[in-house]
């Protein structure tokens, strides 16, 4: 080989060189394309799930908007669109590669027809938020802001302690914290005393000449402010618990504070033994079911027409048709009911105490109920929903643990077709409306009061259309009386006017 041809070789052969390079950096250069695609859709995918958190969230009390997911859609529907040109691209690249990658194009196309599918689902999760939450998320903060500042601000009570007693010299008699006495002072006493005080020193200094538009007045709250930063009196303790049975939103303040249940166990005490004792009759009846027997038909008003059939129970106490005959001598309980006006005598089936103790919070209805079954069925119910604190001590409850136990008992109510039905009709005639059926009014309620020392309370399912929710207000305000009632009618108020507005515009 001479040296002209070696030299065209060489010169060959570089040329080759630089193709087989520049090929090379096409096909990394479409590959890395290609990866950062796939990265992308990789993106896509946590973005998606970033987006069905967000819509989780919205059902659980989000402060998305609709705008919001709009938007979150809009950038979704652009990053599609910039894949799609991606994909584009690196077909071209390809081509001029003069390489075929049809199966990774292929799979492209499928995943990019996979994200906007997501974004229909999308699509549709928006028209279904749009129709449950046609809301200004502004103004349900708003209310809830306005709420609390209710709550903490407008109650027209306070607890100061009360002058300690005299021994026999006039002196105060020392007494230990468990000792200390107080007592329920109105608001307005305060206010209008300090004004009063404020207004004739101010007179005592202003002379007869003095301008009386230019006069200093006195700031309303003032001296109620002053005495609460002092200690000197005290604000009562006011816990509140809702929720929207329907998407599971929920609202509290200071839900999780003990109190004394007081009469609000009543409700859930009832439902702990009705579930038993109704699962009872379900098993005997399956049985006779499944030996193909018909129940017994049973006389039970002595009319000579059967009106009920026979249940064998698997324990003698679940049959509430058994009778009790009134004697006050061992059957009196003091506080609240009916039974103790009536004679002695009178004829009662424990079906009756159940409607007592839920109609007219009968105490002694409900102490013949608790002899009767004892509190471990109620202790199975706290157990199962979670009311921590009916555990730590049967007279304990905070709102939200009632909360709990009466959304329970909506779900009994609606799904029992005997003993639910029992449950709901009593609920419905529940004494004491003065708080929760009142402040909701004409909206109908299930609900049960508690009103002991330190202990005044009402908790209630409100069944508003068919959007129900759960409301408890608990308070230590045992005063009770019109200004208290109609200070815990607002809070009602307010709170009903958070959940439509979560309904606002539906259908």
């Amino acid at each position: 080989m001479n040296k002209k041809t070696t030299t065209i070789v060489y010169v060959l052969c570089g040329i080759l060189l630089v193709a087989v390079i520049a090929a090379a950096v096409l096909i990394v250069n479409s590959r890395n394309a290609h990866e950062d695609t796939l990265d992308a859709l990789d993106s896509l995918d946590d973005e998606r799930d970033q987006l069905n958190e967000q819509l989780q969230e919205l059902s659980s009390g989000s402060a998305l908007t609709i705008d919001e997911l709009k938007a979150a859609k809009a950038s979704l529907e652009a990053e599609v669109a910039s894949l799609k040109s991606q994909m584009a691209d690196l077909e071209a690249k390809m081509s001029d590669a003069g390489q075929t990658f049809a199966d990774e194009i292929a799979s492209l196309k499928a995943a990019i027809a996979a994200r906007d599918s997501e974004i229909a689902s999308l699509e549709a999760d928006i028209a279904r938020y749009e129709t449950v939450y046609t809301i200004d998320v502004r103004e349900q903060a708003r209310l809830i802001d306005e709420l609390v500042t209710y709550i903490e601000t407008a109650c027209p009570v306070v607890r100061r302690v009360k002058d300690p007693p005299l021994d026999e010299d006039g002196e105060p008699i020392e007494t230990t914290a468990e000792e200390i006495e107080y007592e329920w002072v109105y608001v307005a006493d305060i206010e209008e005393e300090a004004r009063t005080a404020f207004e004739e020193a101010r007179d005592a200094e202003t002379s007869a000449d003095t301008n009386p538009d230019e006069l200093p007045q006195y700031e309303e709250g003032s001296a109620t402010r002053a005495l609460l930063e002092a200690g000197e009196i005290f604000y009562p303790n006011i816990s509140v618990y809702y929720e929207d049975l329907t998407t599971g939103y929920s609202f509290s303040y200071e839900a999780d504070k003990v109190y004394n249940s007081a009469s609000v166990i009543k409700a859930p005490y009832v439902l702990s033994m009705l579930e038993v004792i109704s699962e009872d009759e379900e098993k005997y009846l399956a049985s006779l079911e499944a030996e193909e027997k018909e129940p017994e038909e049973i006389d039970t008003d002595g009319d000579g027409t059967p009106d009920t059939i026979k249940i064998e129970y698997s324990d003698p106490a679940f049959d509430l048709s058994e009778t009790v005959i009134y004697d006050s001598k061992k059957m009196m309980k003091e506080g609240s009911g009916k039974i103790k006006e009536m004679e002695d005598g009178v004829e009662f089936s424990y079906l009756d105490f159940v409607k007592y103790a839920l109609e007219y919070s009968d105490n002694i209805a409900y102490n013949q109920l608790r002899q009767r079954f004892g509190f471990n069925y109620m202790y199975s119910l706290a157990r199962r929903v979670g009311a921590n604190s009916v555990l730590r001590n049967a007279n304990n409850m905070t709102a939200r643990d009632a909360g709990k136990l009466f959304k329970a008992i909506y779900e009994f109510t609606e799904e029992d077709e005997k003993y639910g039905a029992i449950m709901a009709e009593s609920m419905k005639k529940g004494n004491h409306t003065v708080i929760i059926p009142y402040g909701v009014s004409p909206t109908k309620t299930l609900h049960k009061y508690g009103w002991d020392t330190d202990s005044y309370h009402d908790a209630a399912i409100v069944l508003y259309s068919d959007k129900p929710y759960v409301l408890t207000v608990f308070t230590d305000l045992d005063c009770g009386g019109n200004e208290v009632n109609a200070y815990l009618q607002n809070i009602v108020r307010k709170v009903n006017s958070l959940h439509k507005g979560f309904y606002k515009g539906s259908k």
